[in-house]
């Protein structure tokens, strides 16, 4: 389903590139599509939702595999007001560290920007 998607978006247009990033960080980091999404422009609250400040890229403890982490600043696996960290790492074809990004080329904003957006 992934290939299929990703196959039928043009991920230089910033709707479709965000859509792209959002399916496959939501699959690789196995969090629920409201993790990732915001209900409305509107709704948008930084202390809720994933901004650009929340995405860390790095590397392993042997400095050889590129990681992305998210730190989720609400979750329903956590209490109120504790952060939960996905961990995501590359993926052949379906990469979401490529997907994020891409999306930052397309979509250029600032730390406190949501992080899904175009």
């Amino acid at each position: 389903m992934l290939q299929a998607l990703q196959s039928t978006l043009k991920l230089n247009d910033p709707f479709e590139a965000c859509v792209w990033a959002m399916a496959a960080c939501a699959f690789w980091g196995m969090m629920h599509f409201g993790e990732v999404s915001v209900p409305s422009h509107n709704a948008f609250d930084g202390k809720k939702y994933l901004t650009h400040r929340d995405a860390h890229f790095g590397y392993d403890l042997d400095g050889r595999l590129v990681y992305v982490h998210l730190d989720l600043p609400s979750a329903k696996t956590v209490k109120s007001g504790e952060i939960q960290l996905v961990f995501m790492v590359p993926q052949e074809g379906l990469c979401p560290l490529e997907a994020l990004q891409n999306l930052a080329k397309v979509v250029p904003a600032g730390q406190s920007n949501p992080l899904f957006s175009w």
